[in-house]
């Protein structure tokens, strides 16, 4: 407040603002100074000139401080009070405003992709960009897709805007490039030859994918030395379930460098199997909903509910298009009996069932909803808390013998996947991050990137279409007027025709693509709810999970919009406080009609504040025997003053609900 600094050509002047009398000449530039400012403290001032170069200095004393030079001829210069963003074309360089460093860059590629880099050698793309980039190294190129399994980091840019601090990795400086892979034709008996060299970083994994899902995790022979120069082998492939007989069958190889973190890319043959066969192609359906888990510490309201009404719609669309006799149909909730919980060892043995009757040609859907934790760290797994679960403290999950027990990791998922020959794969997760349920419902957060890696890896892995719709709490995940997860509303909404190919065929990318740009639309006020992430095989082809006539349409199963109650606040007018406990008694009513879907088709959800929620206060008084209520419903801008009388509690309850 006591100076100003302005520009003159190549120099900047500070002056006494009152008088105007010049303190300091701050001189040293090329070219044109185009911006100066004051630090937020007022300590220091900083300009940046024509000729790309920002300068530091001293406000008391006019002496510079520190000097350095953006890199690239930017068009515009941004900043802010630790960081300075130049833009040059679709090129946006985040830059360290004490020491010149480069924080972050963005580079939009074309109109669809873009890539984010970080000095450390994290990176996050569009999936487009991670088959256009590349990592040269000599005369060897790397493209970014092989380094994903080090250096991927999903919201890159927003986590390097917000300070997050980023996974600790080993800098990109050189690269310990895999094995050089060749590969022969399959042999008459069926075994595929495979050749390694090693080319600097050692031979590693050796997986082996059919038609473009993983069939072998590692191929070497036991006790195989990852530091030898070349290793030969061959591989049986003749009697693998997931070929397909009398076709044409793409056979890849890809080798990983001894520590597992950089990829070779695919060798790739083609392997036509003796025999033939007509075949029509089945659907396999696995849906798990879990809302009452061991202990009530975590139970959910509509996680059951979702699965079974996402099951209901997938069987309505197989009937048509596989028929009756070719859908098999799992069905695992704590709706149903208890023979039929969604446990761990239910689920294993749906998956043994599913892998014992599929064929290549088939196909299977997934879908799972309940809680799910990420444990690990930061290259952990994501975990789907199985029925037997009693805790969302992730520390229980320490215990290897309660994470096997309690717990089906992606990995896990990966294995059984691989053990069932469908090559059209479909999982649909509907979770939320378990925990304890919070207050503030606008606190929003991002899926972990350790899930997003992990969905990815098993993308990569199986070959399969992945969406979820993890949601940051319970909260989020239920307490919406729709009754149920977003993710799975808009997935139902899409199946109920809003996403449907032709007006009739659930395509698998279409209906993906419609609850991807839906949920945010109907989750807008609910905090914690992100954008749901699609993981589709590169290049892959969509395909059709049902189809429906105009009658099944309208049986699809899909909540109507209902009002959201929070907690309620009543007063006795003498104490000042609840001394009946009717706010408690009211709240379980609220709440016994939200879970049990009465025809109150009302919300509950146990936080004090909710946009738009409609909220129960009021004051009584005891006189005579009777309870006099003064109650006011408060739904957004509506606001609507009863008077209720009753002798107890129970009395009062029941007239409450009947005003709803």
């Amino acid at each position: 407040g006591k100076t100003i600094v302005s520009r003159d050509k190549k120099t900047a002047k500070v002056s006494e603002s009152k008088t105007g009398k010049l303190i300091h000449t701050l001189s040293g530039n090329t070219e044109t100074i185009r911006e100066v400012f004051f630090s937020p403290n007022g300590k220091n001032i900083l300009t940046y000139s024509n000729d790309k170069t920002t300068k530091i200095w001293n406000s008391l004393t006019g002496k510079l401080i520190s000097s350095y030079t953006l890199k690239g001829n930017f068009e515009d210069i941004h900043w802010d009070a630790k960081r300075i963003l130049s833009t040059e074309f679709s090129r946006f360089i985040l830059t360290d405003l004490e020491s010149g460093n480069e924080i972050a860059s963005w580079v939009d590629i074309d109109s669809v992709d873009w890539i984010v880099t970080h000095p450390s050698g994290l990176f996050d793309a569009s999936p487009g960009a991670m088959n256009k980039l590349y990592f040269v190294q000599g005369l060897d190129i790397v493209e970014f897709s092989q380094l994903k399994e080090r250096y991927y980091e999903p919201g890159l840019w927003k986590k390097v805007m917000s300070g997050e601090k980023l996974r600790d990795v080993l800098g990109m400086k050189s690269i310990d490039l895999p094995p050089d892979v060749h590969v022969g034709e399959v042999d008459g008996n069926g075994y595929l030859p495979i050749e390694l060299i090693n080319h600097g970083g050692g031979i590693g994994e050796i997986t082996i994918y059919i038609n473009g899902k993983e069939v072998i995790q590692d191929a070497r022979e036991k006790n195989a030395n990852s530091n030898s120069e070349t290793m030969s082998f061959k591989v049986f492939l003749g009697n693998n379930k997931n070929l397909i007989k009398g076709e044409e069958n793409l056979v890849s190889v890809k080798a990983w460098n001894a520590d597992h973190w950089v990829v070779s890319r695919s060798e790739i043959v083609s392997y036509k199997t003796t025999g033939s066969e007509s075949y029509k192609p089945a659907i396999h359906i696995l849906t798990c909903g879990v809302s009452d888990y061991t202990g009530s510490e975590i139970d959910l309201k509509y996680a059951a509910k979702d699965a079974e009404a996402i099951s209901k719609a997938l069987q309505l669309g197989a009937k048509k298009l596989f028929g009756i006799e070719k859908s098999y149909v799992y069905n695992l909730t704590t709706l149903q009996e208890e023979e039929n919980y969604p446990t761990k060892i239910n689920i294993l043995k749906s998956f043994e069932k599913i892998s014992n009757t599929a064929h290549p040609l088939d196909l299977i859907v997934v879908y799972l909803s309940g809680h799910g934790i990420n444990y690990g760290g930061q290259d952990g797994d994501w975990h789907y808390l199985t029925q037997e679960a009693y805790t969302g403290n992730a520390a229980a999950y320490g215990d290897p013998a309660i994470r096997h027990k309690t717990t089906l990791s992606s990995n896990e998922l990966v294995e059984l996947f691989k053990k069932v020959p469908a090559l059209k794969q479909v999982l649909i997760i509907d979770a939320c991050a378990s925990g304890r349920v919070v207050e503030n419902l606008m606190a929003k957060k991002d899926i972990e990137s350790s899930t997003l890696r992990a969905l990815d890896r098993m993308r990569d892995r199986t070959g399969m279409h992945i969406i979820t719709g993890c949601t940051a709490d319970a909260v989020s995940y239920e307490a919406s007027k729709y009754g149920q997860g977003v993710l799975t509303y808009s997935l139902l909404e899409g199946i109920r025709g809003a996403a449907l190919r032709e007006d009739q065929y659930i395509d698998v990318n279409k209906l993906f693509q419609y609850a991807q740009e839906r949920v945010p639309n109907l989750a807008e006020g609910i905090g914690g709810i992100q954008s749901p992430q699609i993981f589709s095989p590169q290049g892959a082809q969509s395909f059709d999970i049902g189809q429906l006539s105009e009658i099944e349409k309208k049986a699809i199963p899909i909540s109507a919009i209902r009002p959201v109650y929070i907690r309620s606040n009543f007063q006795d007018e003498n104490e000042l406080e609840d001394v009946l406990g009717l706010g408690n008694k009211v709240d379980e009513a609220l709440n016994e009609a939200s879970s049990k879907g009465t025809d109150k088709s009302i919300i509950f959800v146990d936080v004090r504040d909710y946009p738009d929620g409609c909220k129960l206060i009021g004051r009584y008084s005891q006189a005579n025997g009777m309870i006099t209520l003064k109650l006011r419903k408060k739904c957004g801008d509506m606001d609507q003053t009863f008077v209720i009388e009753g002798k107890d509690n129970d009395e009062i309850k029941k007239k409450v609900l009947n005003i709803l």
